[in-house]
């Protein structure tokens, strides 16, 4: 569980990045090889059974991709955790040092406690049907984000958004 600090160094870390080679640095990968994964991304793809039997789609990013979008993940979250909206609650960082309260399955779960109607909504396909240019609209009016997406996208676009849409469940899929 990562600390205010830490999360606050690795925000920091991001936005003042200005370079290539900052970047590959950050990533832990000489910049031809995260041109290589760019270019032909390694992924496995299977399937597995829903409840209902039906087969749900994975693209397992391959080790190399997986550790370099996990560090890629953990700056980013430093970046996000600053700047969240009031509503987010899911696959946000929870500093143990933290004084506010906790955002959770279960904190969101209690703001609706007496109400009369809940949806639950699970749209199909929802990765695959985000592009790049709906993710830069949304980071346009944010100039701290919109570098490091410029930077991302400079380099290596297939790692931040493979084809049309996201792979489906990669380690930075969770940055909203």
């Amino acid at each position: 569980m990562d600390t205010l600090r830490q999360l606050q160094y690795r925000r920091n870390r991001l936005l003042d990045m200005q370079t290539m080679q900052e970047l590959c640095l950050l990533l832990g990968q000489p910049e031809h090889r995260l041109q290589q994964m760019a270019a032909d991304p390694p992924y496995n793809e299977f399937t597995v059974k829903k409840r209902d039997g039906s087969p749900r789609f994975i693209e397992d990013p391959q080790p190399r991709l997986k550790d370099v979008l996990r560090i890629l993940n953990a700056f980013l979250q430093g970046v996000y955790y600053f700047d969240m909206p009031d509503a987010s609650y899911g696959f946000i960082p929870v500093p143990k040092d933290d004084p506010a309260p906790p955002r959770n399955i279960v904190t969101h779960a209690e703001r609706h406690l007496g109400c009369q109607w809940l949806m639950n909504i699970d749209l199909e396909d929802f990765f695959h049907q985000i592009n790049t240019g709906e993710v830069a609209e949304r980071l346009r009016h944010q100039p701290a984000r919109r570098r490091i997406w410029k930077l991302l996208m400079a380099g290596f676009p297939l790692l931040v958004n493979q084809g049309i849409g996201r792979p489906r469940h990669p380690p930075n899929s969770l940055i909203p």
